[in-house]
């Protein structure tokens, strides 16, 4: 069985803004915060 890394709570919440507002601009007015964060936490695809 493989290890898996901790869950990151803030990060869900970034990937939920991001899910919810379909894009990083979006994200950003929702969790009141400049995009530049958003864009730096978001997950890599």
């Amino acid at each position: 069985m493989a290890a898996t890394e901790p869950v990151d709570p803030q990060g869900m919440l970034v990937f939920a803004a991001l899910s919810r507002a379909r894009g990083v601009r979006g994200a950003a007015t929702l969790l009141g915060v400049p995009r530049s964060t958003v864009s730096r936490m978001s997950p890599p695809i």
